[in-house]
């Protein structure tokens, strides 16, 4: 990386992500906001957890590394989650190779001096790698981010790997069965946060475009709450919703709850249907 920094263009494009991250990202009420309801859910799972004995001080590092691991790259990737089938493979994948990989590399505890560098180092990697994809100036940063993350992550789970199979005795404790189970139980803890999280992105999309299709306030305001009696909580119909409704209200000038429940089962309606 320090070769590489030689070269101005890189020098110059990371500078500018670092200075964006800082000065607008972090502390932008859009990323401040979920990312202290993240933690708030978390410390209260967390909370419970202790509570059973589940938990103890000697786990803090372990639920660091999966809340700046799973936890949050779960968080900023949450519009991807379209319909129900997103989380149900999230469980899949938490139940499969992602446990054995935190586990893994969790078991093992560097000195104290190298986990400081490498928390940081790979939290500010894979947040300038995000900021980076934004902006097509700055896709060799982009791939330099994606480049270290990958060779660095190989290396550390390598080194965990040979330590784990050379300290296998130790495997079989009270201790080590926390440690298994922890990243599984947070991640799914975190399903129902990231659902509502979600289902409140989605309406907020909708409200946009109900917003931009509505003028009158009183009428909007009326489709609102027939939209929230028909949908409710399920994701599916809130996307279909936001998919579906423009034409209905625009060309048909229908704002029934009939033309809500149909276009929330994917469909249009007036002379669609003929």
């Amino acid at each position: 990386m320090i070769v590489i920094l030689f070269n101005k263009g890189i020098r110059q494009s990371l500078w500018e992500e670092i200075t964006l991250l800082f000065a607008k990202e972090i502390f932008a009420k859009e990323i401040l906001f979920p990312i202290l309801a993240l933690t708030l859910n978390t410390a209260f799972f967390v909370f419970l957890l202790y509570k059973l004995n589940l938990w103890d001080f000697s786990l803090l590092k372990d639920t660091i590394f999966w809340f700046v691991g799973l936890g949050f790259i779960t968080l900023i990737n949450v519009n991807k989650a379209n319909d129900i089938n997103y989380f149900k493979n999230f469980v899949l994948d938490t139940l499969k190779w992602t446990i054995i990989v935190e586990f893994i590399i969790n078991f093992i505890s560097f000195n104290l001096w190298i986990e400081l560098i490498i928390l940081p180092i790979m939290t500010m990697a894979g947040r300038i790698q995000v900021l980076a994809e934004r902006n097509i100036k700055h896709q060799a940063v982009k791939k330099l981010m994606e480049y270290f993350i990958a060779y660095f992550s190989l290396f550390v789970f390598c080194c965990s790997l040979y330590l784990t199979i050379k300290q296998h005795e130790n495997f079989l404790s009270i201790q080590t069965l926390k440690t298994f189970i922890l990243p599984m139980v947070l991640s799914l803890t975190l399903l129902p946060f990231i659902y509502l999280f979600n289902l409140l992105v989605k309406y907020q999309s909708l409200w946009k475009v109900l917003k931009s299709n509505i003028r009158d306030k009183k009428l909007r305001a009326k489709v609102k709450k027939r939209i929230l009696w028909i949908a409710n909580f399920n994701i599916n119909k809130v996307v279909s919703i936001t998919e579906n409704i423009a034409k209905p209200i625009l060309l048909y000038n229908d704002f029934s709850s009939e033309m809500i429940r149909t276009v929330s089962e994917g469909q249009y309606i007036g002379n669609d249907k003929k």
